[in-house]
């Protein structure tokens, strides 16, 4: 739910995107109060490096890195929908990833968060690992100073760390697909993959 406040596309963009942590049917779809970015999209490859003596060193494709994306998006407390505790909430929703990984049985179920429609970054619905989460805040508090759980700062910019998980094999070395709730890759990728 985005704030009322915003322009009719800056809403429409901010309603867009999707991110969900764990399950959907947990709950644990993330509200976007402004439109998120994604500011950094990276995918690099992996050499085998041979020092020949020579004027460069020798090397051999070994295959790619998963790709990695830091998303960023921010909030604003408000005394409408993103009122303080909401957003105490949200940031603790997130957080909740690493904590309840273990707790899923990654046996059985791979801990992943889910992304879609995210403009031309994520076209569809892709799975990630959640690598790191940061989150900054303002100085200024706000809220009812009645109950600390009705106080959260001002402003608060949230920053995950992610990397895209199309494949994954269970601790004993199997392949087990539907450890990850997004079909594997094909042999040559669609262009919307990257």
């Amino acid at each position: 739910m985005p704030d009322t406040s915003l322009t009719d596309f800056d809403r429409r963009l901010a309603e867009m995107p999707r991110l969900t942590i764990g399950a959907a049917s947990a709950g644990n779809i993330i509200p976007f109060q402004f439109p998120p970015r994604v500011t950094a999209d990276v995918k690099s490859s992996k050499w085998d490096v041979q020092d020949v003596r020579s004027y460069e060193p020798l090397k051999w494709y070994a295959g790619s890195e998963a790709r990695a994306m830091t998303m960023e998006f921010e909030y604003i407390a408000t005394d409408s929908f993103f009122t303080p505790m909401v957003i105490g909430n949200i940031t603790k929703g997130i957080k909740e990833y690493f904590y309840t990984a273990d707790a899923e049985n990654v046996d059985t179920k791979y801990p992943t968060v889910t992304i879609s429609n995210l403009y031309g970054f994520v076209v569809g619905r892709a799975a990630f690992r959640l690598m790191n989460y940061s989150i900054s805040v303002g100085e200024t508090l706000v809220g009812d100073p009645s109950n600390a759980i009705n106080v959260w700062p001002l402003y608060t910019k949230i920053t995950l760390s992610l990397e895209l998980a199309t494949k994954a094999a269970p601790l004993d070395g199997g392949v087990d697909d539907a450890r990850v709730p997004v079909e594997p890759l094909p042999l040559k990728p669609e262009f919307d993959w990257w």
